[in-house]
């Protein structure tokens, strides 16, 4: 720590060159050199036909002889501030290292003393050196022997002193100061030198870390001093000290403090103006602030719902006590996505596949509270249409026949819904018709199938009567009979003599029937084949105009 002599002493030397002047008696003061010393000389005394400057920013002494040559430089402690010569020896106060260098007549430091905290100004009388420890509010006292004989507390910042020997006191600045500390510098024997106990101070209302919820309190405390307490000061966060009530017992009514951290500190000063002071961190905490938690709500779709599509929007509300800050979507624990809107909000899915998905919403609002809402969807697989395949058919009659099929579908999501157009049991006309068949399931989902029926015209289905003949492995002159018949009734139909047509017809029925059944004598067509062959041909008639 560097003494702030611009704020104690108007009288340091700022330089480090030495001016002098002639003070010729009866002629006027004249500036006649100047002397290069060390650097940021400070105090100067003068004695065995020598001056001895303190050089506190180089921490040596210089020394000027008569004929003004400085003769010698003698390194002392740190910051070397004040210097007064008396009993064959210069005494330099180090104010930086806490001590006081001894110099005798050959220049040598013949003795090194620890004095009180950053000793400043030095003065000799009395046979003794008496040294201000500005920051340690001492003076202390350096007999022959190089000796601290005493240590004399005075008031705050003691800084230049002198001595009278007329009455044996010890004048003292101090800092800042409107009035001198005297101290009587005739040392008494250690018996008769009182002991004063420092001032202490304590806060007892309050605790370290204390937390308050109002804004303003009373401060209670206690303070001791070896003499009297002069007074007992409170300050908040560094501001103004202000009087306290009481000074052994004593408390302090706080002003309204703000919500947040304060420091408390409390001083006592005694009548020496020896002080001490002790702090204490209080909280003053804010009022708890009730603050309706977020919510939001999926309104669509539903828990549970099914769907028929990859992709759908969620649609959904959220409020707060606050401001909305955001509503996000994830899907199946994913990533969370920006939906549009905060109190109404939708948010278009990317496509899911078939299948079970969760679809949560978390909202947050400006104080970072979340709420978050789900619901479980699945993605339903359409059905699976089962069609008959193309189907060729007998007239039954002029305007066709009268048709049944089958057609199935299975799904996952439960019963399916079947409607085919024509729908089984209609009449087909002749010609070729194609069903067409769609499945729907309770999800929506939808498929459609569809296979040709061909109701064959009588020429088609004589050709057919006739493929089916010849397939039956019928012995060949029950074959080449019927195809006759067959043959002739095409014939027939072809060029228009439609009752040809039916009588010759009518005839494969009959042979058709001679040549049945299985009863003694076995014939060669079974009833089933006989039946089968009467029926396709009565079924041609009935369709020949």
């Amino acid at each position: 720590m560097r003494l702030r002599f611009g704020e104690i002493a108007v009288l340091s030397i700022l330089t480090t060159v030495l001016v002098f002047l002639n003070l010729t008696p009866y002629s006027y003061a004249d500036l006649v050199g100047t002397i290069q010393v060390g650097t940021s000389s400070y105090g100067i005394a003068y004695g065995n036909g020598n001056i001895y400057v303190a050089n506190f920013g180089s921490n040596n002494v210089s020394v000027i002889n008569a004929t003004n040559t400085v003769v010698a430089t003698i390194p002392v402690g740190t910051n070397p501030a004040g210097v007064t010569y008396g009993n064959g020896n210069a005494y330099v106060a180090n104010y930086g290292s806490n001590t006081v260098s001894v110099i005798d007549s050959t220049n040598t430091v013949v003795a090194t003393i620890p004095v009180g905290t950053n000793p400043a100004g030095v003065t000799y009388g009395n046979g003794n050196a008496y040294v201000t420890n500005f920051a340690s509010n001492s003076v202390s006292v350096i007999d022959s022997t190089n000796t601290v004989v005493a240590t004399i507390p005075v008031g705050p910042y003691p800084t230049w002193n002198a001595f009278d020997p007329d009455n044996g006191y010890v004048y003292i600045t101090y800092l800042n100061g409107n009035s001198v500390y005297v101290v009587n510098g005739i040392v008494q024997s250690s018996s008769s030198i009182p002991t004063i106990s420092p001032p202490t101070i304590s806060i007892t209302s309050l605790s370290n870390g204390t937390h308050i919820t109002t804004s303003t309190l009373t401060v209670n405390g206690t303070a001791s001093a070896g003499t009297t307490i002069q007074s007992v000061q409170v300050g908040i966060d560094g501001g103004a000290l202000n009087q306290a009530s009481g000074t052994t017992s004593w408390s302090f009514l706080t002003t309204p403090l703000g919500y947040g951290t304060h420091i408390i500190t409390a001083t006592v000063t005694d009548s020496n103006r020896n002080t001490a002071s002790t702090s204490v961190t209080i909280t003053v905490d804010t009022p708890p602030v009730t603050i309706t938690p977020p919510t939001i709500s999926i309104a669509s779709p539903y828990n549970g719902a099914l769907i028929n599509t990859s992709t759908l929007t969620v649609n959904g509300t959220a409020s707060a006590g606050t401001t909305i800050q955001s509503v996000q979507v994830g899907i199946d624990g994913g990533a969370l996505n920006q939906a549009s809107g905060t109190t109404s909000w939708s948010f278009l899915t990317t496509p899911l596949g078939y299948g079970t998905h969760i679809i949560t919403a978390t909202v947050t609002d400006s104080n970072r509270n979340t709420a978050s809402t789900s619901v479980t969807i699945t993605v339903d697989t359409p059905p699976v249409l089962t069609m008959p395949a193309d189907m060729i058919v007998f007239p039954a009659s002029i305007s066709g026949t009268l048709i049944t099929y089958t057609v199935t579908a299975t799904d996952d999501s439960g019963p399916v819904s079947i409607v085919c157009s024509p729908s089984s049991g209609s009449t087909f006309s002749i010609g070729t018709k194609a069903v067409i068949c769609t499945a729907s399931d309770i999800a929506g989902n939808k498929v459609t199938g569809s296979f040709n029926l061909t109701v064959l015209n009588p020429g088609q289905a004589i050709q057919q009567l006739t493929n089916i003949v010849n397939s039956m492995n019928l012995p060949s002159y029950v074959t080449s009979s019927l195809d006759t018949k067959l043959s002739n009734a095409l014939y027939s139909y072809n060029i228009g003599a439609m009752n040809n047509a039916k009588n010759n017809l009518n005839s494969f029925q009959n042979k058709a029937s001679s040549y049945c059944c299985n009863s003694y004598p076995v014939k060669p067509l079974t009833n089933s084949q006989a039946n089968l062959l009467m029926i396709d041909a009565q079924n041609i008639i009935n369709s020949i105009p």
